[in-house]
């Protein structure tokens, strides 16, 4: 058939089912195909079993190349490429354990899915934009290299057990980046920044270059977020509404990274984080519904900010004034801070958010050293939830190691579900205690039994 010049729009699925070699791209090309495409199997011998791939070669160019058969073993003859096939890399299995290059520099063809099986390490590469319309890589086993800018519309999701690696170029895609399996790595390249990540069963993403910036983190516990590179830097979680939960673990090798938490929507972490840089809640709400003990560098929490969950947050944490904490998540439970809390700069109203039931059933916070300030913790500086179980009795809002600091005295009271309600400090707690108002027949009896006395007094 015909080469399609550059650009062309490719609306379907690649896949390579061998070893993906480098594709070094000048142009464009974008192919528009039918849903049950014919696979298409690279094959540079022709009509003998096997692909012929030799290791370290470069085959050039994937549009113009009479390399594609529709045997999966290879015992077809060989055409150019027909836009509407699926690649697949390649027929047979004789170079699944070799690398070698496909250089597409007259163009690209894009479909749905790449995928790579045995365990050569292939890369892709050259200076034009690869555009994926599917997205899905499948990389069995081995590493595929992305070097080049890569586009489309439907995300980028990554199964198989071996690695992808997006390198030179920029990855400009939108929609989700998926990754099921295997790893998953941004070297050069970076994450969009619309793009939320989404990681399932042992999938693993690895940042080597950040800072970089995401749309949400969601994912299973099982699942890895690495942020690699070697040189201090931060991951930006930010959307604008919604709420995101990741369960795996966000770990930094030891290189000091940290977390930013921004945009309006919620952000759920529970699993066992080991990142040991800062983490920072600059608007909307961070829950940490896991053990974070490990995550050891400072936490703020910005005005507009909320930290909140059921967890154990490890790094000393300030709240500065306009910020909030919020015990438990969806039900009343207690928020752990590891080391030292600092509430000092809490100056407005409801900046603390505590559910109440029973007094043993409530939102609690236990820290280290708990810094309150001089005069300034007041009862105008919370906003309590009453819930079901609600009643007179002693509430630990707080305990610690220590408290430093004392109690507005001159706003220490106010109503919690229409009960007198009274701030105090007991050793290294905050306490609230909370009393039935007098009721409406007690204070008739009152009022009888005082103007009865008078009376006598009076004879």
């Amino acid at each position: 058939m015909n080469t399609l010049p550059s650009p062309i729009l490719v609306n379907k699925k690649l896949i390579s089912r061998s070893l993906l070699g480098s594709f070094a791209l000048a142009g464009l090309m974008l192919i528009n195909g039918p849903a049950n495409a014919a696979d298409s199997y690279f094959d540079t011998n022709g009509s003998t079993a096997g692909s012929g791939v030799t290791a370290g070669s470069t085959y050039s160019t994937w549009t113009t190349l009479s390399d594609w058969s529709t045997s999966s073993a290879g015992t077809a003859a060989t055409s150019t490429w027909t836009p509407d096939d699926d690649a697949i890399f390649s027929a047979g299995t004789d170079a699944d354990a070799l690398g070698y290059n496909i250089d597409l520099a007259a163009g690209i063809t894009v479909v749905n899915s790449i995928t790579k099986n045995g365990g050569g390490n292939v890369a892709v590469q050259g200076s034009g934009t690869m555009s994926i319309t599917g997205g899905v890589f499948d990389v069995v086993g081995g590493n595929l290299s992305m070097n080049m800018v890569v586009t489309g519309t439907s995300g980028i999701t990554k199964n198989g057990a071996g690695g992808i690696s997006f390198g030179s170029g920029a990855a400009t895609y939108t929609g989700d980046t998926v990754v099921n399996a295997g790893i998953l790595s941004m070297t050069t390249a970076r994450q969009p920044a619309g793009s939320r990540l989404v990681l399932n069963n042992s999938g693993i993403y690895r940042s080597f270059n950040g800072p970089n910036t995401v749309a949400g983190i969601s994912g299973t516990s099982t699942s890895t977020f690495v942020e690699n590179a070697f040189v201090a830097s931060t991951i930006t979680i930010t959307k604008a509404s919604g709420e995101e939960s990741y369960a795996g673990t966000i770990r930094d090798n030891g290189f000091a990274h940290s977390v930013a938490k921004d945009g309006a929507y919620t952000q759920g972490f529970s699993g066992d984080n080991i990142y040991t840089g800062t983490t920072t809640v600059t608007a909307g709400t961070l829950l940490i519904n896991g053990n974070s003990s490990s995550a050891t560098g400072a936490v703020t929490v910005k005005a507009v900010g909320t930290l909140g969950g059921t967890g154990t947050i490890g790094g000393t944490t300030t709240v500065n004034a306009g910020g909030s904490l919020s015990a438990g998540d969806s039900s009343r439970a207690l928020l752990t801070f590891s080391n030292g809390l600092n509430i000092s700069a809490v100056n407005s109203t409801s900046s603390l958010l505590f559910s109440l039931g029973a007094t043993g059933d409530s939102d609690r916070i236990a820290s280290g050293a708990l810094t309150i300030g001089t005069g300034i913790l007041g009862f105008n500086d919370f906003s309590f939830a009453a819930e079901t179980g609600f009643g007179n009795g002693v509430y630990t809002l707080f305990s610690s190691t220590g408290i430093t600091g004392t109690l507005d005295g001159a706003n220490l009271t106010g109503l919690v579900g229409g009960l007198n309600s009274t701030l105090s400090l007991s050793g290294n707690d905050v306490l609230l205690t909370v009393v039935p108002e007098p009721s409406t027949a007690g204070l008739l009896l009152l009022g009888l039994a005082l103007g009865a006395a008078a009376k006598r007094k009076r004879g």
